[in-house]
């Protein structure tokens, strides 16, 4: 780090002196040498924890992680690295990245660990708890390994743990303090990470959300509000208010019946591409074609009918499953529970929007959908003429196939042109 010296005149000095004066040097140069080292550590590690927080930053989780634990075995013996953690929505799966002297090794989504997906199909989120051994003998209990839990102080359980493993040489007391710092840096990201998927989880599915997250500009790249034609989807409970009053009568059984179906529901949008706008009382509305507007308008009329056929299907489905089927049927003189769907096609202002940033839609043909879908009776799903026009430019032969009753044009409230609409027929 540098040099110290002592100049003084020989003639006046004698050898005894000159040696009692070079003792107190090197005391002094040692003493030196051990602030400067401390100045020297001091400031490698805050330029290296500068350069993790940068990293982590990174709004692809995925990318920062990768990017800051290469920057760490750059500067300090990483021979391995594990991070266990838990999904932002659904607390009992578990994913995970495994490196190699920094490099990525493993991942849970396209890199899999057959080793640790097996013990994670056997022992799940216990593998995370703080004092759970088994994660180390997955790694190999032969090698010297490090464990670390990441925790959130507003957290029950663990978010995550992360695992560090060593070859002969072991840790030094430098790359364990930074270990600790990447620890402690990383819980605050995945708690922000998890915000971010859970936020994005009221109106996404997971396949959108790992999609939008790849890129760091996808709020305003792919959410903020733009114009585009949608396809708009309205689908109701038929006979809700005297299905709550006269059969499920209890607020606790009518909010376990409408989460039972309106999960379902939600499921049923996603699987065909679609968004979940909101839920207005026991109304789920749906729209085809964001987040990301690849589709062309017939795609999105194709997504929006297919989905409501599964809906309709779901619904006699659950229908034959409830204890209260045969009470729902007396009341509403029905075969059972049954659900009302309107589908349009029409121009809409989507993005996120108010305080709370929720994904919508906002149209004349989106209060057009809601006069239709109230239009319908028992088990009915009632299209625009736009969606129909669209269908017929459809390559899928079963609904080119599709029947349906007269065009019907009916005038409504607050509308100022009548909707025109047809009732799809029973296949």
């Amino acid at each position: 780090m540098g040099r110290i010296g002592l100049l003084f005149e020989g003639d006046r000095t004698g050898a005894h002196e000159a040696a009692r004066l070079l003792r107190m040097l090197d005391t002094i140069a040692e003493e030196l040498d051990s602030v400067l080292m401390m100045v020297h550590t001091a400031s490698e590690k805050h330029q290296i924890i500068l350069q993790v927080n940068e990293l982590l930053s990174n709004p692809v989780f995925e990318s920062g992680m990768d990017q800051a634990v290469r920057a760490m075995a750059e500067r300090v013996h990483l021979p391995g690295l594990l991070l266990v953690f838990r999904d932002a929505v659904d607390s009992d799966v578990l994913h995970y990245r495994s490196y190699v002297r920094g490099r990525l090794e493993y991942e849970s989504s396209e890199r899999p660990w057959k080793d640790l997906d097996a013990a994670i199909a056997s022992w799940g989120g216990e593998l995370i708890a703080r004092e759970d051994r088994r994660l180390r003998e997955v790694i190999g209990s032969h090698r010297s390994v490090e464990a670390l839990l990441i925790t959130g102080a507003s957290q029950a359980r663990p978010l995550g743990k992360i695992l560090v493993w060593s070859d002969a040489d072991g840790f030094s007391a430098f790359s364990i303090d930074l270990i600790r710092v990447l620890a402690s840096t990383l819980s605050q990201r995945l708690m922000d990470y998890n915000r971010e998927r859970i936020h994005l989880s009221q109106f996404f599915s997971n396949r959108v959300i790992d999609e939008l997250l790849q890129d760091p500009n996808y709020a305003a790249r792919y959410l903020s509000p733009r114009d585009e034609e949608v396809g708009i989807l309205f689908a109701d409970i038929n006979g809700f208010t005297r299905i709550c009053e006269q059969v499920l009568e209890s607020p606790a059984r009518i909010g376990r019946f409408v989460d039972r179906w309106s999960d379902g529901v939600v499921d049923l949008l996603w699987e065909h591409g679609g968004v979940f706008d909101k839920m207005v009382g026991d109304c789920v509305i749906g729209l085809f074609g964001p987040p990301f507007f690849r589709t062309s308008r017939v795609e999105r009329a194709e997504s929006a009918v297919r989905a409501a056929l599964a809906i309709q299907a779901f619904t006699r489905k659950i229908s034959d499953e409830l204890p209260e089927v045969e009470r729902i049927r007396e009341v509403l003189g029905t075969e059972g529970l049954g659900v009302a769907i309107g589908i349009n096609l029409a121009p809409s202002y989507c993005g996120l929007f108010g305080p709370n940033q929720m994904y919508t839609a906002f149209s004349t043909g989106m209060n057009q959908t809601a006069r239709l879908q109230a239009l319908g009776s028992f088990r009915e799903v009632l299209v625009m003429d736009s969606v129909r026009k669209a269908l017929e430019h459809s390559r899928d032969e079963s609904l080119r196939q599709l029947r349906y009753g007269p065009l019907t044009e009916t005038p409504v409230k607050n509308v100022s042109q009548p909707l025109r609409h047809y009732r799809l027929l029973p296949s």
